[in-house]
């Protein structure tokens, strides 16, 4: 699609997401914004991969990113 040909054509490390929610051509300039690098839900590996990294645990990392749940054990 259009967003991948732009990535492809910005270089992958300046326009690391093809998730663009608006492009508009403002003077000189395209302005893009969108949200995240990745499919565009869920958890970053690179937040958790940082809050790894500060020493939180498993179930913190998992409360970071997704609100109101509770962790259960499937097995004992």
């Amino acid at each position: 699609d259009v967003y991948k040909r732009q990535r492809l054509s910005l270089g992958s490390t300046e326009m690391r997401s093809t998730f663009i929610e608006e492009m508009k051509i403002d003077g000189a300039m395209l302005r893009m914004s969108g949200t995240g690098y990745g499919h565009g839900v869920g958890m970053c590996q690179w937040g958790a991969r940082a809050l790894a990294e500060e020493g939180k645990s498993p179930e913190e990392i998992v409360d970071y990113f997704y609100k109101d749940i509770h962790i259960v054990s499937l097995w004992d």
